[in-house]
């Protein structure tokens, strides 16, 4: 019976790891995706300060390229910061959990 135990203790922290890697996988994507340079994460997206919508009546959505004038909203460098943060927290604990 002990090998029986041992073989469902090993695929049972097996399954654990694999749950946390896909955990920051998921948190990376996030802080890719936080990264971007869109529209959407512009200061002036959607406002009379915009350079595109304003001189040459280019009306941008909000995954589109960003021009010259691009500025990151405060929110945006909040989130960036946020995910970069619970990025770490998942990378530490995985570390500590499985890197004895």
């Amino acid at each position: 019976m002990d090998d029986v135990d041992r073989i469902f203790d090993a695929i049972s922290n097996f399954s654990c790891a694999m749950l946390r890697l896909d955990a920051i996988r998921q948190k990376e994507q996030e802080l890719f995706e936080a990264q971007k340079k869109e529209c959407g994460s512009c200061f002036h997206w959607m406002k009379s300060s915009c350079v595109p919508e304003k001189e040459r009546w280019q009306f941008k959505s909000m995954s589109s390229h960003v021009c010259k004038d691009f500025h990151r909203t405060g929110r945006s460098i909040e989130l960036i910061k946020q995910r970069e943060e619970e990025l770490q927290v998942l990378k530490k604990d995985f570390e500590e959990r499985y890197n004895n």
